[in-house]
C-alpha cells in the first residue's frame, strides 16, 4: 500500500511538470501591467515572405526608423485561409494557413486601398479618400468586376470591420454603415470621457473602458451571444509618445478578458488598427511585419484588464522637457 501511495504521488509531481499551465505569467501576476520581459504565449499561425512574385508580398525600403510600407490589412477566412492587401503590388492575395500561394485578385485602377473586409461571398476595400469598392469573391469568375459603394467622408471613418457575415464601415461618431444590405439604418452609440474613463451605451447596456493613459479611440468592434469585443486606443502623448491598440473582451458590460498585441520595435510608437484581425468566432491574430516577410499571430486572451503602459512608462511621460 505504501508503495503505491508513493507512486501516485511520483505520478502527479510528474504530470504537473509535464502538463504546461493554460494561464500565461501575465495572468498569475496580479496586475493590469504587462512587461515585456512577460511571457504571455503568442503562435504563430502564418508566415508569408517579401518579394517580387506575385506568390510573395510587397514591401518598400526601410528608411531611417520609420516603419516600411507594406501590407496594409488582413482577415482570416472560416477555412482557415488568409487574404492580405497587398497595397504595394495593388492586389489582394489569398494564403493557405501553410503559406501557399492560392490566387491574386487586381485592385482597381488609381485606389490606393488602406483597408480590407472579406464575407463568404464578397470582397470590400477602402480607399485612401474614402471611396469603398466591393467585388464578387469568386475563384471561377477572374473577370468579376468592381462596384463602387460610396465615398465617405475619410476624417469620419476608423475601418472596415466584418461580423456575421455583413459588413459595416465603423465610424468614429458611432454611426455604423451596412455595406452588405440596402438598409442605411445606422446604430447609435453615445459616448461620454472622464478621468480617462469612456463609457459606451449601446442596445441597453454600459460599457466602462478604464484608461491608464490619454483615450485616443474606443468602439465596439464585434458582438456575439452575450459577449461584446471593443477595440481600446490609448497613448501617452508628452514626453514619452506611446501608443497601444488593444481588444477588451466584455460580458454583460464587464470586462473579462484582453487581447494585447505583440510590442515590437516597428510598434513603437503605434499599431496600426488592421495589424489586428478578431475572427467571427473571438480568435484575434495580429500581423507582424519581419525583416524577410510578414508573421501572423494568434494573439491569446489574458484574463482581466492588461496594458504594456506601465507606471514608469507614464512617470516618464510627465517628465520636462530638456
Amino acid at each position: 500500500m505504501r508503495k503505491i501511495r508513493i507512486f501516485a504521488m511520483l505520478l502527479i509531481v510528474i504530470m504537473m511538470t509535464v502538463i504546461p499551465s493554460e494561464i500565461s505569467l501575465a495572468d498569475q501576476v496580479y496586475s493590469k501591467y504587462v512587461y515585456s520581459n512577460d511571457d504571455i504565449g503568442y503562435i504563430v499561425y502564418s508566415y508569408i515572405p517579401y518579394g517580387q512574385s506575385d506568390d510573395t508580398l510587397t514591401i518598400n525600403e526601410r528608411k531611417e526608423d520609420l516603419e516600411p510600407l507594406g501590407p496594409n490589412s488582413f482577415a482570416i477566412m472560416p477555412d482557415g485561409t488568409i487574404y492580405i492587401l497587398d497595397t504595394l503590388s495593388g492586389k489582394i492575395k489569398h494564403y493557405t494557413k501553410e503559406g501557399k500561394f492560392l490566387e491574386a485578385i487586381q485592385l482597381p485602377i488609381d485606389v490606393y486601398a488602406i483597408d480590407m473586409e472579406i464575407t463568404a461571398n464578397t470582397v470590400y476595400i477602402l480607399g485612401f479618400d474614402g471611396e469603398i469598392y466591393a467585388r464578387e469573391l469568386d475563384s471561377y469568375n477572374s473577370s468579376a468586376m468592381w462596384s463602387l459603394k460610396g465615398k465617405y467622408p475619410r476624417e469620419d471613418i476608423i475601418a472596415l470591420q466584418a461580423e456575421n457575415g455583413m459588413v459595416y464601415v465603423r465610424s468614429w461618431t458611432g454611426k455604423d454603415k451596412n455595406l452588405s444590405t440596402q438598409d442605411d439604418t445606422v446604430t447609435p452609440i453615445t459616448k461620454t470621457n472622464k478621468d480617462n474613463v469612456v463609457t459606451l451605451n449601446k442596445a441597453g447596456i454600459s460599457y466602462k473602458i478604464n484608461y491608464v493613459a490619454h483615450p485616443i479611440g474606443t468602439y465596439i468592434i464585434k458582438s456575439n451571444a452575450n459577449k461584446t469585443y471593443i477595440m481600446e486606443q490609448e497613448a501617452l502623448l508628452n514626453y514619452y509618445p506611446y501608443a497601444e491598440t488593444r481588444i477588451g473582451q466584455y460580458i454583460n458590460g464587464v470586462k473579462v478578458a484582453t487581447a494585447l498585441p505583440i510590442s515590437t520595435a516597428d510598434y513603437k510608437y503605434s499599431i496600426p488598427y488592421k495589424k489586428l484581425y478578431i475572427a467571427d468566432d473571438g480568435n484575434v491574430y495580429q500581423m507582424v511585419p519581419e525583416e524577410y516577410g510578414i508573421k501572423i499571430y494568434i494573439v491569446p486572451w489574458l484574463k482581466g484588464e492588461r496594458t504594456r503602459i506601465t507606471p514608469e512608462m507614464i512617470a516618464l511621460d510627465k517628465k520636462p522637457w530638456p
